[in-house]
């Protein structure tokens, strides 16, 4: 007669082991972490392409602008300033003058064959070590050049604004006014520095990462105040 096997305790079918469970969890661990490591890079990429991106766009249309309304001076006054430009700080100016530019905060029927406009900068609140870049204008002309009318802000995220004049000689400076030169400059060096990093970047990442765009923008008309009609002359 034969004899029986002895049973076996185990199940023919066993499950895994508490080594092995720890031993996949850390495999699937390390798989979620060089997954996220890889998709916050992806997101800090496109967000840095972006800020680039819009930085190079901004650049272009504000140097656009203020190129347009810079071609656009007039010396409308006999003797007074009409062409006002100064250095405020190391990395800013300020430009108040006349031109003959479509106005563009008033539509319609308001229309002006002259206008009072200017571009200054005034500290970002919101990120230290900025500046915001504003434009006024006025639709009425006066003996100031820098009060009244309304200022819109262009750019918020500006590190450097400067002007730099030439005269007919070549000659350059930082600042010029029209009523002390007799005149206009013959050209104005814009200098406009955007940083690239995103909102949020440390003020010293902010100047090492940024760019800086620079454009020379002639003036077309006479850089010479209008002469006073001699007495008795026809």
């Amino acid at each position: 007669m034969p004899k029986k096997k002895p049973a076996n305790n185990r199940s023919d079918k066993a499950g895994f082991t508490l080594l092995e469970v720890l031993l996949a969890f850390a495999i699937l661990a390390m798989l979620l972490s060089m997954a996220y490591t890889i998709l916050i890079s992806t997101l800090k990429a496109s967000e840095r392409i972006h800020t680039m991106s819009e930085a190079e766009r901004a650049a272009s249309r504000l140097l656009g602008l203020i190129g347009r309304d810079i071609e656009a001076a007039y010396m409308y006054q006999l003797e007074s300033s009409c062409f006002m430009g100064k250095k405020t700080s190391p990395d800013t100016s300020r430009l108040d003058f006349v031109c003959n530019t479509d106005s563009l905060l008033f539509s319609g029927d308001l229309r002006s064959d002259l206008c009072e406009v200017s571009y200054f900068v005034r500290p970002n609140t919101a990120e230290p070590g900025l500046f915001c870049l504003l434009r006024r204008e006025e639709f009425f002309l006066d003996t100031d050049l820098t009060a009244g009318g309304y200022s819109v802000r262009m750019f918020d995220r500006v590190l450097q604004f400067q002007l730099r004049f030439f005269n007919a000689q070549g000659s350059d400076s930082f600042t010029w006014d029209s009523g002390q030169q007799g005149g206009l400059p013959i050209g104005v060096e814009i200098t406009l520095k955007l940083p690239l990093s995103p909102p949020g970047t440390s003020q010293e990442i902010l100047y090492k990462n940024a760019r800086t765009f620079r454009i020379c923008v002639p003036i077309a008309v006479s850089a010479k105040s209008p002469q006073k009609p001699k007495e008795g002359g026809s």
